[in-house]
């Protein structure tokens, strides 16, 4: 039999079972004016009622239920959208922080570097101004050196004027360059223009170092000095041009043979005297001498 045919036993139909899991849609309570049963189905349809009264009571209960569940699963993804949001600022600012102190890291680092280079090229500067300025000095002093040096060959040279005392004075140069060399025959070579004066000492230069040799030594010994036959002379007096050789007097004594000699000029003497007396030089012409 159908259920829709099924009937209740005051002959009204009964209503349809809802299938399982399927919530029944309320319906109002039928009364019937049948006379046959009545009182029995009157009382049927109130307990329909109140059970359907039930069912829509606890559906309205599931609602709220769920409805608090979706609340409370909002407010939780909020919380957590909120603590993501939170934990991620907090990551960038960490992050941001990290960076910026990077970047002063390498600023401070780039500085210092540049800074560090900057010294080193000043104290390369400093360094190299101190050496110009020290060179400059030396070339200044070596400038008021030459100027001494040319006045005393001026000076040298005005000796030759005095005929008597340059005599003298070639006797003890070619004394003295007999006594290095203590050879029994040695050739003078002196300018041209001295050559008659020259000749003329000879003997006496001779006789002095033999005297010499007999009063210091006890050694009796001659010697023979000629002028040198080859016609080589030393250069003239100084004419002011640095770039031409020039002598201001004196000779140079050779052996014999030519092999050694004995440098006495004016020139020679000066130029040891310059040497060797550089440092009182210095000292005399300069407050703070520089070392060498």
């Amino acid at each position: 039999m159908h259920p829709a045919d099924q009937r209740n036993p005051s002959g009204t139909p009964r209503a349809a079972a809802s299938p399982p899991g399927e919530l029944q849609s309320f319906q109002p309570p039928v009364v019937s004016h049948r006379s046959t049963g009545g009182g029995w189905h009157v009382k049927c349809s109130l307990i329909f009622t109140e059970d359907t009264a039930k069912m829509a009571m606890d559906d309205q209960e599931a609602l709220a239920q769920i409805q608090q569940m979706v609340k409370f699963i909002l407010n939780e993804a909020k919380d957590k959208a909120q603590e993501i949001e939170a934990r991620a600022l907090e990551d960038f600012n960490i992050e941001k922080l990290k960076l910026v102190q990077q970047m002063k890291d390498k600023i401070r680092q780039e500085f210092d570097k540049k800074a560090k280079k900057l010294e080193v090229q000043r104290s390369i500067d400093r360094s190299t101004a101190i050496n110009k300025a020290r060179l400059r000095r030396i070339a200044a002093q070596e400038q008021v050196v030459t100027e001494v040096y040319a006045q005393s060959q001026k000076q040298l040279a005005a000796i030759c004027s005095d005929t008597a005392r340059y005599k003298e004075l070639l006797v003890d140069l070619i004394v003295q360059g007999l006594l290095r060399l203590l050879e029994s025959e040695v050739i003078i070579r002196c300018r041209e223009m001295d050559r008659p004066v020259v000749e003329s000492i000879l003997p006496a230069a001779a006789a002095k170092y033999s005297k010499i040799l007999n009063e210091e030594a006890g050694l009796k010994k001659t010697v023979k000095l000629s002028i040198d036959k080859l016609g080589r002379y030393l250069p003239p007096p100084p004419s002011g041009d640095s770039s031409v050789p020039s002598c201001c007097g004196g000779v140079i004594l050779l052996t014999a043979d030519g092999r050694i000699s004995c440098d006495n000029t004016l020139d020679a003497r000066l130029r040891m005297v310059v040497t060797e007396c550089s440092p009182a030089i210095r000292m005399h012409l300069f407050t703070t001498p520089i070392k060498h």
